[in-house]
């Protein structure tokens, strides 16, 4: 077969399927559109939704998911006891799980991550040489900046301290 010949059966097949109307004989083709949110299940749904009746259920989620955020930009902070200003922890903020939660944490978890910062801060606070405590806690915080792969301030290994000496 030569060109010409291909080019005339490959415009043929083109000019078949470009005249199957929309709805023709392979079904009916329609766009697919999303719904509001509103109604419809039998129960309370995930993601904030008010369910709970039959049918009348309305979505929610958005309101959650903005207080969610605004209650989690809240908590990134921690106010410094002795300076009474807020520090951004960022990952710092798992120093707030228990102290049961840090010992059962995983190690590569930033609560596990924290917990052996304390553990390392603990056993360099029981050094009676200054020289050497200064020496263990310096080598603490770089282990726990290595462990998060950044650097953290002094305000935010202050609060670190200040939320771990608390719980």
């Amino acid at each position: 077969m030569n060109h010409i010949a291909k080019i005339a059966a490959c415009a043929a097949a083109l000019a078949i399927v470009a005249s199957i109307p929309v709805g023709g004989s392979l079904g009916t083709i329609s766009p697919a559109f999303a719904g509001n949110g509103n109604g419809g299940g039998n129960g309370g749904g995930n993601g904030g939704g008010n369910g709970g009746n039959n049918g009348g259920g309305k979505d929610n989620s958005n309101r959650s998911d903005k207080a969610a955020d605004k209650n989690t930009k809240s908590a990134d902070k921690t106010k410094v006891p002795k300076t009474g200003t807020e520090v951004d922890l960022g990952p710092l903020n798992a120093a707030h799980a228990s102290p049961t939660a840090r010992l059962n944490a995983a190690p590569n978890s930033a609560v596990g991550k924290i917990a052996a910062y304390e553990q390392a801060r603990a056993a360099a606070l029981e050094l009676s040489d200054p020289a050497a405590q200064d020496a263990a806690l310096q080598t603490a915080v770089d282990n726990l900046e290595t462990a998060f792969g950044r650097t953290f301030s002094v305000e935010q290994i202050e609060a670190l301290n200040s939320l771990l000496d608390a719980g």
